[in-house]
């Protein structure tokens, strides 16, 4: 399957009406031209939170042009696994620290060292890294929101963030 893999922070941004669902609209816009965009199995178990059922859900995907994959391929799941376990290691060896969304800079403050950037919210998780291998094994690129952890343990993936020059 080759396309745009979508992570669930930015489908939900659109499903939710959030403040910069226009900004997610526009990045699946321009992804789109590119081929088609999918969401994974983990991504539509994420999301089904937001729609009450899966029959509503797969119509606001298909709404929005998404095409789900239920196929994680064994290599996707051994690459998910072993960026899992260098993550945990790296962030048990920092103190607790984390990756900054933005920038990807490993960060134990409120503010990101490098680029400034608030530091908050949820640390990842191993669903993160079943997105991250999904997308370097099913698709050309990945548009998220969170260029840290997918351009950090994912290094051959295409990161794509909405609203941002296109990231590599």
């Amino acid at each position: 399957m080759i396309g745009t893999a979508v992570d669930t922070n930015v489908l939900s941004e659109l499903l939710l009406g959030g403040p910069s669902a226009s900004i997610a609209a526009a990045a699946l816009t321009d992804a789109l031209r590119r081929g088609p965009l999918i969401a994974g199995a983990i991504v539509y178990a994420e999301l089904h939170a937001a729609a009450p059922t899966p029959d509503e859900l797969d119509s606001l995907l298909a709404g929005m042009s998404v095409e789900v994959d239920f196929d994680l391929p064994p290599d996707a799941v051994r690459a998910a696994s072993s960026a899992w376990r260098t993550y945990l290691t790296r962030r048990g060896t920092a103190g607790g620290a984390y990756h900054c969304a933005a920038c990807g800079q490993m960060n134990s403050g409120f503010r990101c060292a490098q680029c400034g950037v608030p530091i908050g919210g949820p640390r990842h998780i191993l669903a993160d890294f079943l997105i991250g291998a999904h997308a370097l094994f099913r698709a050309a690129a990945l548009v998220t929101w969170d260029r840290g952890v997918y351009g950090t343990y994912f290094p051959g993936l295409k990161v794509l963030r909405p609203g941002a020059a296109a990231d590599a």
